[in-house]
């Protein structure tokens, strides 16, 4: 499997700021005992894999996540495991298999330092996972730094790539996602989907990853804006989990209001929300007959004010959402259904001054409208986030980032096109 590198990245870090409580707590890790259980163990409700990719300077946190992990308790229904990868000040860089079992953690074996960004060690932590520590309900949390679109002219990141590892300059794009899912349900849970894919890490929750982790993937839980400071509340949605193993759709809502209350009262910036996969391709022919219609629209836009009121609908002030927290400008990223609600007034006001124009129905921004919001299990956000309805999607109004067309959702859902006669000079 391929691994690519990044020449000039930019990270967006899903954790910013910890303790130095936290950075002296490395021993955790680095000194925890080896497992004596023999596995493969027997069949469980669920299991849990934390694929942790730390070696891209969040490696304060990991210890301080494990933690959490371990005071939510145990339950003998439920496996939770840690795929590590990270790299702690004054030691190279390490890959650990965890186990906490028992309110403890454990090592299983011993494991070479390996590569977070390439899709074989992530269908290998996955093989390692439901192999050894089979169940019928499985959870996979992509942990770690991640990136989103953005307007820089130089070194651009790869649209909404994740798992970064700074060691190797490798990263998972959403087409390894789709891939590498594809191969574990194949492979490791006989064609069945995975139950929740959540992204513990900065701006994945997006049109263009649901689109690519669907077909393998129940539900997805991730964030649309840079990802609060200390990540999850491991603690408490895994009690959640604990309490009831076998209720999926209730641990991603868990997950989400688990969320709101770490940082509802900090007055820390941050969004979650879990989304229906087994719904969302609704949404996707929602959104391909709206781009497709722009597209033809915008086409014939000889006088540019077809182009001007859809841009209208994708600024910062009609979807003050995301700026990229790297650069500080605005990045073309916005919640998709305020931008549907917002292109259907600003199309009802321009037919009403332009009736000369040919019209695009006003059922396709508020049916597209509908079906993204159907997609949506639950939704938290910060005041500085009010318009947040859980799902974003990439509309620039200036230029096209130079990785985007290489996304799935650009190249198969019918959006680069509408996308590049938005962008065209009036």
């Amino acid at each position: 499997m391929k691994t690519r590198r990044v020449i000039a990245y930019i990270i967006v870090s899903a954790i910013t700021v910890a303790t130095s409580a936290i950075v002296m707590a490395s021993q955790l890790v680095l000194t925890c005992p080896q497992s004596t259980l023999q596995t493969p163990l027997p069949k469980k409700k669920t299991t849990v894999l934390v694929y942790m990719a730390g070696d891209n300077g969040l490696n304060e946190v990991v210890e301080y996540n494990i933690r959490e992990m371990l005071a939510a308790g145990s339950s003998d229904e439920v496996n939770l495991l840690v795929h590590l990868h990270t790299k702690f000040p004054g030691h190279e860089k390490i890959s650990k298999r965890l186990h906490l079992h028992n309110d403890a953690l454990f090592e299983c074996g011993t494991t070479a330092a390996m590569d977070s960004g390439d899709l074989s060690t992530l269908y290998i932590a996955c093989e390692w996972a439901l192999n050894q520590f089979p169940a019928e309900h499985f959870i996979l949390v992509l942990w770690g730094s991640a990136a989103g679109p953005h307007s820089a002219q130089e070194g651009e990141a790869p649209m909404r790539s994740t798992c970064y590892d700074s060691s190797t300059g490798s990263y998972l794009s959403d087409g390894d996602l789709r891939e590498g899912l594809r191969t574990v349900c194949a492979n490791c849970r006989n064609g069945t989907n995975i139950d929740i894919v959540a992204f513990d890490s900065c701006l994945q929750s997006g049109v263009e990853i649901a689109y690519a982790i669907r077909p393998h993937a129940d539900i997805m839980v991730a964030t649309q804006a840079v990802a609060a400071r200390n990540g999850y509340n491991y603690t408490q949605w895994l009690q959640t989990l604990y309490r009831n193993p076998s209720d999926m759709r209730g641990v991603a809502t868990g997950m989400v209001e688990a969320y709101e209350e770490k940082y509802k009262e900090t007055g820390e910036e941050y969004a979650l929300s879990a989304i229906d996969l087994t719904n969302f391709m609704t949404a996707v022919m929602g959104l391909h007959e709206l781009s497709s219609a722009l597209t033809s629209s915008l086409r014939n836009d000889s006088n540019g004010v077809l182009r001007t009121a859809v841009r209208s609908c994708a600024t910062a002030e009609a979807c003050p959402i995301l700026v990229n927290c790297a650069l500080g400008e605005w990045i073309g990223d916005i919640d998709a259904i305020q931008f549907c609600r917002n292109l259907r007034h600003a199309l009802a006001q321009l037919y009403e001054e332009h009736p000369e124009l040919p019209q695009i129905p006003a059922a396709m921004p508020r049916l597209a409208k509908r079906a993204l919001r159907s997609t949506i299990i639950a939704c938290v956000a910060s005041p500085q986030h009010a318009n947040t309805n859980g799902l974003s999607i990439y509309v620039p109004t200036k230029r096209i980032n130079s990785t985007y067309p290489q996304m799935l959702w650009a190249q198969r859902a019918g959006w680069l096109p509408f996308l590049q006669e938005l962008v065209k000079k009036n």
